[in-house]
């Protein structure tokens, strides 16, 4: 038998394989579109060739690798995370902060951030965040987790009490 390989209907441009089985590995193709067809061989020449079916050859699936670093910092009732950038050759769109009331949940809420910072004001109370890179392809692993309990606001001193002149 022999395999064909071409970039259009019909041709065998690409690769030609021999062999003496019904089946065959195509290896080293590049990413693109193909036409394959078979046919048979002997001493006498080789068969009609066979239907013949088209093949695309995509890249393989490459999320995100997850970010690093993450660290974050309080201003009031305002945090500021900020985490590196993923490392590796999959591009990140977009990375999604998760935030929890436990490790691991996302119960609170999912943001999504262009960049490698987000801030938010935050109340009360003890939250768990992770985040991770996003592509087309998936979304990487988490990063390290921070957490941190924001306490109760404190009610505000009232001021002095005066008694008017003369009382």
């Amino acid at each position: 038998y022999v395999v064909d390989v071409g970039s259009s209907p019909g041709s065998a441009n690409i690769k030609t394989v021999p062999t003496t089985s019904t089946s065959v590995v195509v290896q080293d193709l590049a990413q693109g579109h193909y036409y394959i067809r078979a046919r048979a061989r002997n001493a006498n020449g080789d068969s009609v060739a066979s239907n013949e079916i088209d093949a695309t050859i995509q890249p393989p699936p490459c999320p995100p690798s997850p970010p690093t670093g993450l660290y974050y910092t309080v201003n009031g009732s305002t945090v500021t995370l900020v985490w590196t950038a993923s490392g590796g050759s999959c591009p990140v769109s977009e990375y999604i902060v998760e935030v929890g009331t436990a490790p691991g949940a996302s119960d609170i809420a999912v943001r999504h951030a262009p960049t490698t910072s987000y801030s938010e004001t935050v109340g009360p109370g003890t939250y768990y965040v992770r985040v991770r890179a996003r592509n087309a392809d998936g979304d990487s692993a988490p990063s390290n987790e921070v957490w941190d309990t924001m306490p109760s606001p404190q009610p505000s001193v009232p001021p002095p009490c005066t008694e008017p002149p003369g009382a």
